[in-house]
């Protein structure tokens, strides 16, 4: 309800407003210095001073679409006998149902949103309509609160507008529907969220295939040492034992002569 204080005349006010709302206006003129306040309007108007002012109120209910919301505050000042005014304009706009802007992620269609596990995500549902239209959520039917009370992981921004998950987890699987309304209409815009867990990216892959591949060589170089050192130390028993047979041989041909 706006409210006017005649004290400084000489202005114009604009209310804005949409098609089917109410508006309530009052106005006030201190009485110690004027002498009454009224409306420069045909329709109709209340009394509704206070202790120190004279007041007028204006309630029109279910305003029209019209160009000539145009009316006048009057008051006659005491020490100058003058009748100051302040000017009124409402400029009504066309009321209009709820539809769904393009750059959200659902649509009265569904849409699928692919998430990968633990990455955060968010559901936007931006929407416009006249008046502005109020957004609830649901996940699977149910409402969203029961989801986002005392939990830090899931939050509402933006006017309702988007959902946000610090977290995408296998809980938050399911459908999304956003209940937008204003008293024109309903839609329903909804998106399937599907959590997947976290895929290798090319580059994991290739640096996991490298790995691989260096381990085996540095396997096939160890069993290739580990065998030269086998076949080196059989290699030097084998001449250990030629010469001691032949150190036994000739000992035992001294011992005949």
């Amino acid at each position: 309800m706006p409210l006017v204080n005649l004290t400084s005349p000489g202005t114009l006010e604009t209310i804005n407003a949409t098609e089917g709302d109410n508006i309530n206006i009052a106005y006030f003129a201190l009485d110690t210095l004027y002498h009454y306040a009224f409306f420069n309007y045909s329709g109709k108007t209340i009394i509704c001073n206070t202790k120190l002012s004279s007041g007028r109120c204006l309630n029109i209910t279910n305003i029209s679409l019209r160009r000539d919301w145009f009316f006048e505050c009057l008051a006659l000042a005491l020490n100058t006998n003058i009748i100051e005014k302040i000017s009124f304009r409402i400029d009504v706009v066309e009321k209009m149902a709820p539809w769904v802007l393009s750059s959200s992620n659902v649509s009265l269609e569904g849409t699928e949103i692919r998430v990968k596990s633990p990455f955060p995500f968010f559901i936007a549902c931006y929407v416009e309509g006249r008046p502005k239209p109020k957004i609830t959520w649901l996940k699977d039917g149910e409402n969203i609160d029961e989801i986002i009370e005392n939990n830090d992981e899931v939050s509402l921004r933006d006017d309702n507008q988007i959902l946000e998950f610090k977290f995408a987890t296998k809980k938050y699987e399911g459908k999304y529907e956003c209940n937008v309304e204003n008293r024109v209409g309903h839609i329903q815009p909804f998106a399937n969220v599907i959590i997947e867990d976290e895929a290798l990216t090319p580059s994991d892959t290739n640096l996991g295939i490298t790995i691989g591949s260096f381990t085996i060589i540095v396997i096939i170089l160890f069993s290739f040492v580990l065998i030269l050192v086998i076949r080196h130390k059989k290699n030097k028993n084998k001449r250990n034992d030629m010469l001691q047979f032949q150190l036994f041989l000739l000992n035992r041909g001294r011992k005949r002569w």
